[in-house]
């Protein structure tokens, strides 16, 4: 495999390591509780924006794969006759010892599930809000009663 690819690579598969180190349980819609409406809805507005970086960079690193691939696959079509089994046995070499496709699958899976925690966060995020919206309504439409005067008496 050509060695600016394998680079590419590398680099990608390092990137996809990195970023499925995140740990899904961080994106538990059940774990933001206990506080107060308002702090709740900032918590899953940021959880949310976390998962939105998350999928961000593994889609990211899965286009970098395709496009490696696809330029693999390029350079492989314009070799000789003769350069093509060189060109294969070392892409299969690459293949087996980074696992490129591997990595793909594991990041394909992740985003699967980040794209599902990210709609359960963005239902529960709805819903809270909707009880803000019911909460301050009920307020504003609360009697405004005057406090009461103490008469003192002697």
């Amino acid at each position: 495999m050509s060695s600016p690819l394998e680079q590419r690579l590398q680099i990608t598969i390092s990137k996809i390591v990195e970023l499925l180190k995140a740990d899904p349980s961080e994106f538990d819609s059940d774990r933001v509780q206990e506080m107060p409406l308002e702090e709740e809805i900032i918590e899953l507005d940021s959880l949310i924006e976390d998962l939105d970086n998350l999928v961000k960079g593994l889609c990211s690193a899965k286009d970098e794969i395709n496009s490696v691939f696809e330029d693999w696959t390029e350079l492989n079509r314009k070799a000789t006759a003769t350069e093509r089994p060189e060109f294969d046995a070392s892409f299969k070499a690459f293949e087996a010892k980074n696992k490129p496709s591997f990595y793909f699958n594991e990041a394909e899976k992740r985003l699967t599930m980040l794209r599902m925690a990210k709609s359960k966060l963005s239902r529960k995020l709805r819903l809270k809000q909707l009880n803000l919206r019911r909460e301050n309504a009920q307020i504003e439409q609360a009697p405004q009663v005057a406090p009461a005067r103490q008469f003192i008496t002697k």
